[in-house]
């Protein structure tokens, strides 16, 4: 991080002062997404509808199929309503 940047976030006289631009903090991270297979494009979160019980991509109308739940990654409370394995 810039040391001037570092200065300033780390300031509690700055900090506290919300009328001070500071300058936005970027941070990273690695984020799975998912890609339609027929048109190639990022599926977002509510791109997708079920017709005659098959789950199609909005953008393309594709059909798609989504990977197995990690149900290992699942709160047991959450597994039980969401009808996975105990």
């Amino acid at each position: 991080m810039n040391p001037l940047i570092q200065r300033l976030t780390e300031s509690d006289a700055l900090r506290t002062d919300k009328n001070t631009p500071l300058p936005i903090l970027v941070e990273q991270r690695p984020v799975d997404y998912y890609v339609c297979p027929h048109c190639k494009q990022e599926i977002f979160e509510k791109h997708t509808f079920v017709e005659e019980g098959v789950e199609r991509h909005a953008e393309c109308k594709g059909a798609i199929k989504w990977p197995p739940t990690d149900w290992s990654k699942i709160d047991p409370q959450w597994r039980k309503l969401l009808g996975g394995p105990a």
